[in-house]
């Protein structure tokens, strides 16, 4: 075989070089394969129920604040009754009878209705004649 000339030379590796082999990338190797298989068959479902728990979180917290809104109505409704009992007790003629005799009041004897000038533009119906 004719010599090289210098610039075509060849560069050969020596036997201690070649006998250390590069890591091989991940994808590659047996273990980085199953790795990857691992990982599409693991991770797909691990997001799902994640996901699941989220929504099922987020479901009950939403319950329990309608259970809350619900409670509250109920004794604003509660309350709303019992004001509106007070205010008709109130308002009872027997209630105020028996208050206004309390103080010294007397119930009239004559009842006289008097016209003023001008309560026509205020009032429509006529009083009791």
């Amino acid at each position: 075989m004719p010599a090289m000339p210098a610039r075509h030379a060849a560069v050969v590796a020596s036997p201690e070089a070649t006998s250390r082999a590069r890591p091989a990338p991940v994808g590659a190797t047996g273990a980085g394969r199953a790795l990857l298989r691992i990982t599409l068959v693991i991770l797909p479902p691990a997001l799902v129920l994640i996901g699941y728990l989220a929504l099922w979180t987020a479901a009950v917290r939403v319950g329990q604040y309608r259970n809350e809104l619900r409670a509250q109505i109920r004794a604003v409704r509660r309350e709303v009754d019992r004001l509106e009992a007070e205010a008709r007790a109130l308002q009872s003629p027997a209630r105020i009878l028996a208050a206004a005799e309390q103080l010294g009041m007397e119930r009239a004897t004559q009842v006289t209705f008097v016209h003023a000038p001008g309560s026509r533009r205020f009032a429509r119906v006529d009083p009791p004649r």
